[in-house]
């Protein structure tokens, strides 16, 4: 029995968010909204709480520029 995998790709850009009251996290926007795996959502980096804003901008900055893509790959038998 062989198994296939079926791999969706996509491009990310990363941002630093943070509601009012709450801490802050990273959200991960993909070039191709309609990425089977996502679901019509997003990715979400969650951080540790002792992570600033400040912080977290760095973090999102430091990834756009060293990240190319997320993949996603599912396994069918």
């Amino acid at each position: 029995m062989s198994t296939k995998a079926k791999e969706d790709y996509s491009t990310f850009s990363f941002t630093a968010k943070q509601a009012e009251g709450r801490r802050p996290w990273i959200m991960c926007e993909a070039d191709k909204p309609d990425l089977p795996a996502l679901g019509h959502g997003y990715l979400g980096l969650r951080l540790r709480p002792e992570l600033t804003f400040e912080e977290a901008i760095e973090i999102a900055e430091y990834l756009d520029d060293r990240v190319e893509g997320i993949s996603h790959t599912q396994f069918k038998g």
